[in-house]
């Protein structure tokens, strides 16, 4: 424990001395309590993984950490080996496979059919945190807890200037009980929110001018995030190119040229599907949604939703879209919960429809800028949610795959609001009055 506070002790200063969190335009006592919070919340979801779901095995906080450490076993005896299961090199040998990943758990997958599998991507973060953690869980917890801080950080600077009620959105980003607990913890969702982040913070740079240290970064994102959640990047860099270009060259029909990048989008992924299974995305989705519903009755999880079931076709998918949209867009009904936790991310459901409606009725309002911001937050929003409905049946699941698009709809929605009493008296209010939004401690 000495060694985990001297830790968080360790990143506080950072948090009060970088210049990514000084110029982030949020107070650094604010930053300092919203990083506690996270690790209080990582700290929640180890107890949920150890009281409730205690099967270490299956847990997701643990299953990449143990595997991790017959990684970083090699370091002891043999250095090299672990540099080359770290960065993948020279690892593919009959050695490497029976002295480390044939006693991994989760170096393979049970159903393996993804081109990437993000399970390894997973395992190289916790090596790389072990190299810090001397064997203590909790510091990975740490470094986690940090991770998400820098990815919302990251994601809060790219909105900043577009939007009018600042405090709010400081609230929902960093405190909303499902972006707090699924977003914090040594979970992929914590990792994609800070590579996301990190990546909407270089397309900030680039978006005022091309910016060489920016531009390598972003590419070096791209290629961390291609192998932990490949359709995340998939998604997000297309319609981050047609928002620099929006900016940059002032199109009058921004939203028109958001459509042009979906037509190509499709257009691709059909034309792809029309050469095989190679690298097929439509091959992919349906063996995710198939891998997903058997491993669901293999674990008698109690939060099976209706599902279209797909089959290998693109007219499958298209019938899936409102079933698809259904169920990933507004979950269930408050009395259909089966956890607390399916509860609270249902009732945080009806506030994010709530300001969705309210985002909606001021639309018209909006200049150049914010409209291109909004599509941005708009497409990238209901593509990952059209794809996570598509392919999860799973509630529980649902709800942690929805982190990164929650994110984009709190940002489109409030970029939107630009006039509304009922944020415009709780931005003002005592409670959300202690959170300066700019730093002036």
């Amino acid at each position: 424990m000495l060694l985990s506070g001297c830790y968080i002790l360790l990143l506080v200063f950072v948090i009060w001395r970088i210049p990514f969190f000084k110029n982030c335009g949020i107070s650094k006592s604010f930053l300092t309590l919203a990083f506690f919070t996270k690790l209080i919340a990582t700290f929640a979801l180890y107890l949920v993984y150890t009281k409730y779901y205690n099967n270490r095995e299956t847990a997701d906080i643990f299953k990449y950490y143990d595997d991790s450490q017959i990684m970083l076993s090699a370091l002891k005896t043999n250095p090299s080996d672990f540099f080359k299961m770290f960065f993948g090199w020279k690892d593919g040998t009959t050695f490497f496979e029976h002295n480390y990943y044939g006693v991994m758990n989760y170096w393979y997958r049970v159903w393996e059919n993804a081109m990437f599998n993000d399970n390894r991507t997973l395992i190289r973060i916790n090596a790389f945190f072990g190299l810090f953690a001397f064997g203590n869980f909790h510091i990975h917890q740490t470094l986690s807890a940090f991770c998400s801080l820098v990815g919302t950080t990251g994601f809060y600077i790219f909105f900043q200037k577009h939007i009018k009620y600042k405090r709010l959105v400081l609230i929902a980003i960093f405190f909303l009980p499902s972006l707090l607990f699924w977003g914090s913890g040594v979970l992929k969702e914590t990792f994609i929110v800070f590579f996301l982040g990190l990546f909407l913070f270089c397309v900030n740079k680039l978006k005022e001018k091309i910016n060489l240290p920016a531009l390598i970064l972003c590419i070096l994102i791209c290629w961390v995030l291609l192998h932990l959640k490949p359709y995340i990047i998939l998604i997000v860099l297309p319609y981050s190119a047609v928002y620099l270009i929006n900016n940059y060259f002032k199109l009058k029909y921004s939203f028109l040229s958001y459509l042009v990048c979906v037509s190509i989008i499709f257009g691709a992924v059909f034309y792809i599907h029309s050469l095989g299974k190679t690298y097929d995305i439509i091959w992919e989705m349906y063996k995710k949604q198939e891998d997903f519903l058997r491993l669901a009755k293999h674990s008698n999880a109690n939060s099976i939703l209706n599902v279209y079931v797909l089959d290998y076709s693109v007219n499958s998918f298209i019938f899936a879209i409102p079933i698809a949209l259904k169920n990933s867009f507004l979950l269930k009904m408050p009395w259909q919960s089966n956890s607390i936790l399916e509860l609270m991310s249902i009732a945080e459901n009806y506030l994010f429809l709530f300001a969705l409606l309210a985002a909606i009725f001021q639309f018209k309002n909006l200049d150049f800028k914010h409209r291109n911001i909004v599509y941005l937050c708009f497409f990238t929003c209901t593509s990952l949610l059209l794809l996570i409905g598509w392919t999860i049946p799973v509630l529980g699941a649902i709800v942690r795959y929805r982190v990164p698009a929650l994110l984009f709809w709190i940002a489109g929605s409030f970029v939107s609001i630009n006039s509304n009493k009922t944020f415009e008296r709780i931005d003002k209010s005592n409670i959300a009055g202690w959170i300066k939004s700019n730093d002036d401690d």
